[in-house]
């Protein structure tokens, strides 16, 4: 029993009470490390790799509208520093690799996918009065921009060849 929360606990599943978040965490509180700036507890094993961002836990999943801080749903930190409900990430990831909140991949390694549009534009060839027009894009993960040439379907970032980009600007040579 949580005398603070008022949260009765089962014996076998081991919790902890966080003075800081002023809430209770499953799991033995030797695992985990409470981080000022994200004000939430994360698991010492991904403490020194997870992108803070303040108060992020304390937001709603951007997927289902719902608080995410202080509810029995578990969350998921991205590799952007955003959260979602698991159950949210679960069924979003299957159909999307953008942070729905910020449009960095959610995944590490998008080669394989990268290698397919790759294929795809070598097969797709723009008409003729599109051939001169430049594409000024920013990539949503590495955050540089560049000039890349115009095509209907996808601009590849010339920093970091992934396709995960938004068009600035179109210039019509």
């Amino acid at each position: 029993y949580c005398n603070i929360c008022k949260l009765w606990k089962s014996l076998d599943t081991d919790s902890f009470h966080c003075e800081k978040c002023n809430l209770c965490w499953l799991g033995k509180k030797n695992e985990f490390i409470h981080c000022d700036n994200c004000n939430t507890c994360l698991k010492k094993t991904a403490f020194d790799s997870h992108t803070c961002i303040k108060d992020s836990i304390k937001n709603i999943c951007p997927i289902c509208n719902e608080n995410m801080f202080g509810n029995t749903h578990p969350v998921i930190p991205l590799k952007c520093g955003h959260y979602l409900h698991l159950d949210c990430y679960n069924e979003y990831s299957k159909y999307e690799y953008k942070c729905p909140l910020c449009k960095k991949s959610i995944y590490d390694k998008l080669d394989a996918l990268w290698d397919q549009i790759d294929i795809e534009m070598e097969n797709s060839q723009m008409p003729n009065e599109y051939k001169n027009w430049i594409s000024h894009i920013i990539c949503n993960d590495c955050e540089i921009k560049s000039f890349v040439s115009y095509h209907f379907l996808y601009h590849k970032c010339k920093t970091c060849n992934g396709y995960n980009t938004n068009i600035i600007d179109i210039i019509k040579n």
